[in-house]
């Protein structure tokens, strides 16, 4: 929950059933397998003696260098493994339900930004380690004057993370140790999401699950923005982006919509008249853009998704061997959200057929959040006025011809 941007809490304070998508691919298969199950790290050191020579930890080596290099993780290494992408089929009932799905109190776990909404909290007795960008104090500060959020949930931070990367802010001997990773809210604030995602895999045990809920563009304040590409990532990880580019700083500021005073919505249909931009007018961002260098982090969505135009990006960046978390699991809408489900696991990569389904499954998705936008109307009077004009143009235009 890295939602900590002035002008939105100002705004929030001013301002005072879709059906499931259904399964998209025709011929889908058996679910890959875990990377544990054919990992084999003797086998990977005596095989590949530079690894040993390197000092690092096999796994490590696996899944920073050797799988990007198309090495072999272990003797059982299939010659090609069939793959799955799962699209939503089903909405689940119950939000944690589904979000604690690979937990038990017994699991060592990692939940990043939870703030005032943990999904595994500590007082229920889950074996958590916490991760956020201020101390249990600073963060009842901050989101003390909002409402409907009840900083009493926000516990202890085990871990302030304010550097680029992740494991800058987790000792060393928490690598390989975490069954599960858990991520509310978060992905879409991350200036370099690639790199975030090559870090976390090293913190999950072979094996482990990375849990995300992420913003569906159409149930939020980014339903006017464009969907994220995988071209948006790379280009994040090219430049090893810590702060968000103008770019998105002008996007964002400029495109975020309330709708009837609400960032976060379920209606069938909006109105224009109904909503309301809630970040800065386009001259001052025009400003901001070309003013000085940013020093400091400004927080912003850097990232907007629909369910299939997230598993997109997950796929394409797993077949290009930039991470080895592929999805498991994806679900429906629930609220202003959707929920997936990642797993460190080998797969064949995606094909040229998947690609375009999921392309497909995007424009749809996006067509539906669209259609959902209602122009104001005319008076009657006013539109019978103008349909003449058009009339009388038109014959116009015709005798001209």
């Amino acid at each position: 929950m890295w939602n900590g941007q002035n002008r939105l809490k100002q705004a929030w304070m001013l301002l005072g059933n879709r059906p499931h998508l259904g399964t998209a691919f025709e011929d889908l298969q058996e679910p890959a397998p875990l990377l544990a199950d054919f990992f084999d790290s003797s086998w990977y050191a005596l095989n590949y003696p530079d690894v040993a020579q390197s000092g690092v930890e096999p796994w490590i080596h696996y899944l920073d260098i050797g799988a990007r290099e198309g090495r072999r993780p272990g003797p059982k290494l299939p010659a090609r493994h069939g793959g799955q992408i799962v699209v939503p089929a089903t909405k689940p009932r119950d939000r944690l339900a589904f979000l604690r799905l690979h937990l038990d109190k017994s699991k060592k776990v990692l939940e990043i930004g939870p703030a005032f909404n943990p999904i595994a909290p500590k007082s229920e007795g889950y074996r958590v380690y916490t991760v956020d960008n201020a101390s249990k104090a600073e963060l009842r500060a901050r989101y003390d004057g909002f409402p409907d959020f009840n900083v009493a949930k926000i516990e202890d931070v085990d871990f302030i993370w304010k550097d680029a990367d992740i494991l800058s802010a987790i000792p060393r001997e928490h690598l390989q140790s975490f069954d599960v990773v858990l991520m509310g809210g978060v992905i879409e604030h991350i200036p370099n999401p690639i790199g975030l995602l090559q870090s976390l895999q090293k913190l999950l045990k072979p094996g482990g699950y990375l849990t995300l809920s992420v913003p569906d563009k159409r149930f939020c304040f980014d339903f006017l923005r464009p969907p994220t590409t995988t071209a948006a990532w790379l280009e994040a990880l090219k430049g090893g982006h810590a702060l968000h580019s103008a770019r998105t700083l002008f996007e964002a500021n400029t495109m975020a919509a309330a709708h009837r005073g609400r960032l976060a919505w379920a209606e069938k249909k909006l109105r224009t008249r109904d909503a309301t931009f809630v970040g800065a007018t386009i001259q001052d961002a025009y400003r901001d853009f070309f003013g000085a260098a940013q020093a400091a982090y400004v927080d912003a969505h850097a990232w907007v998704f629909t369910p299939s135009s997230f598993l997109l990006i997950l796929n394409e960046c797993h077949a290009l061997g930039l991470i080895s978390l592929v999805p498991e699991s994806i679900s429906a809408r629930i609220g202003s959200d959707f929920f997936v489900h990642l797993r460190l696991a080998f797969r064949r990569p995606i094909n040229h057929h998947e690609r375009l389904q999921l392309m497909a499954n995007s424009a749809r998705e996006q067509a539906a959040g669209f259609c959902r936008i209602r122009p104001a109307r005319a008076a009657p009077l006013c539109g019978l006025f103008n349909r003449g004009l058009g009339f009388f143009a038109r014959g116009s235009d015709l005798r001209d011809g």
